[in-house]
């Protein structure tokens, strides 16, 4: 129950100042589990959350100890009766192992062929279990390579996906793992402002496009940021269409002096969409990859039209693309020498 666990400790922290003391935590964030009225010592539970004994604790610290990856904390995680139906089922705890150990033999295949792995975002009310078990891999894997072998994706069209990912940052840097991040805008925006005004809740969506545009340049400006300052750096993919996020990117990376050879920061299109700005990012001498989806038509057709809809303003576009190709045909064919940059017009997406 992330969701209200979450709930649960902002409501705690009263001052706003992102720490709860004990009274606090046991009142409100503990009683938030389906298991919490169980605990035998809520004393007990809290020393295991306060790592550095200080008598106060951070979200971080909630999620480091409670996660489902510490077997002691799955016991909070069960249905307090067998006619409740909050919290999870015993069967439920044998999938989450289940679930970890394909994702873990998934990554080990990926690391042991040096391929980078990127664990996809999904909806919301599902999305917190694929953070967990991305959070878990790249504990694991990205501290025992000392690289970036294992990306979690966000979704900047997410009211919460700042705040997500500076929590999970904090927790790579008291763990000691390599954070690594996909940063996308988002591909569920209807269904997910649909499916919150049918059960009655807040959208997750940022209310305006120019929220999501502004939240996904602030996570990569503030992800560059920490590449050009920290031993340890995180790693960035800049998962876009829209060339105003580029060029910013871009501008900033040249001003931190971040290297493009060390692949701190890459940048990505879907192959047939953008292509101009792909080839001008490689003329730039940065990391630029082309994703391509494969699979047979009722499995790809899904999600082709998601990334359809997700990237509406690209067609706007496509006008301007096809003359900067057909220039280039001309060029090539006519011999000329190398030709210039070619001109790229802004996108949403």
């Amino acid at each position: 129950p992330y969701m209200q666990l979450r709930a649960a400790f902002d409501a705690a922290d009263v001052d706003g100042d992102g720490r709860v003391d004990f009274a606090q935590f046991r009142d409100t964030v503990l009683a938030a589990l389906p298991g919490g009225q169980r605990v035998a010592s809520a004393s007990g539970v809290f020393g295991m959350v306060d790592g550095d004994n200080d008598g106060q604790v951070d979200w971080v610290d909630v999620q480091m100890a409670l996660g489902m990856d510490n077997p002691l904390a799955r016991p909070l995680y069960l249905r307090a009766s067998p006619t409740s139906d909050y919290g999870a089922l015993a069967s439920d705890l044998d999938d989450y192992e289940r679930l970890v150990s394909r994702a873990r033999a998934v990554v080990q295949h990926a690391s042991e062929r040096n391929v980078r792995l990127m664990i996809d975002a999904e909806h919301t009310y599902f999305q917190p279990m694929i953070d967990h078990v991305a959070l878990v891999m790249q504990r694991e894997f990205n501290a025992r390579t000392g690289g970036t072998l294992v990306f979690n994706t966000y979704q900047m069209y997410r009211a919460d996906a700042l705040r997500r990912m500076n929590d999970d940052l904090k927790r790579s840097e008291r763990e000691g793992w390599r954070f690594a991040a996909k940063l996308v805008r988002g591909a569920y925006m209807e269904l997910e402002r649909e499916r919150a005004q049918r059960l009655g809740y807040a959208s997750p969506i940022h209310a305006t496009l120019e929220d999501t545009h502004a939240a996904y340049d602030e996570g990569v400006r503030q992800l560059i940021e920490r590449i050009g300052s920290q031993a340890m750096p995180p790693c960035l993919f800049v998962a876009t269409h829209n060339n105003r996020s580029i060029e910013r990117a871009m501008r900033q990376m040249h001003d931190l002096a971040v290297d493009p050879a060390s692949e701190a920061v890459m940048f990505g299109q879907l192959l047939g969409m953008q292509d101009a700005t792909s080839y001008a990012v490689a003329k730039a001498g940065l990391p630029i990859y082309k994703y391509v989806p494969y699979g047979s038509l009722e499995e790809v057709m899904p999600y082709l039209i998601r990334r359809a809809q997700e990237n509406s303003a690209v067609g706007a576009a496509i006008k301007k693309e096809a003359a900067a190709v057909m220039a280039e045909i001309r060029r090539r064919l006519a011999g000329a020498g190398r030709g210039g940059a070619v001109e790229v017009q802004s996108n949403s997406t």
